[in-house]
């Protein structure tokens, strides 16, 4: 059984090892401490990634201007959903701003998204999945009006 401490590339594995090896010989357990740091730590290239998608003469200006619609929305103390009513007041918020970042980020090419990028490739790629899961829970004709 190979050691899981010892650091390796897995690209090469087959899902077939993946299942013989078990997942936890592939990635270790990770405690929730590490994953907030890691979120907490993401933050900042998150919010440089905007500011220059904003400014960014690559992204669309109607991309822009919904976006940065959304967002006002977020931050201003009117709700649909009040923040006042415990994990629902801020569960909106949060999914709006993923739905924001998603139609910023995705009026750009990939290759534009890596130069504003400050962290690892594979950091974009989870931040990217957290704003396509935001856009996943809005209902199909307003997807389609913001995918435009």
């Amino acid at each position: 059984m190979p050691d899981p401490t010892v650091a390796r590339s897995f690209d090469h594995v087959a899902a077939d090892e993946v299942e013989v090896l078990g997942r936890s010989a592939l990635a270790p357990r990770r405690s929730a401490r590490d994953i907030l740091t890691e979120i907490v730590l993401l933050l900042p290239n998150v919010a440089r990634l905007v500011y220059r998608l904003l400014r960014d003469r690559r992204t669309p200006i109607r991309r822009k201007v919904l976006a940065a619609g959304i967002l006002v929305y977020v931050v201003s103390p009117i709700d649909v959903i009040p923040d006042l009513i415990p994990g629902l007041g801020f569960l909106d918020d949060a999914i709006l701003a993923t739905v924001a970042l998603h139609v910023l980020a995705r009026g750009v090419g990939r290759g534009e998204l890596l130069d504003l990028w400050d962290g690892s490739e594979d950091a974009l790629d989870l931040v990217l999945a957290v704003f396509d899961w935001g856009m996943d829970l809005v209902p199909e004709p307003v997807r389609s009006f913001l995918a435009r």
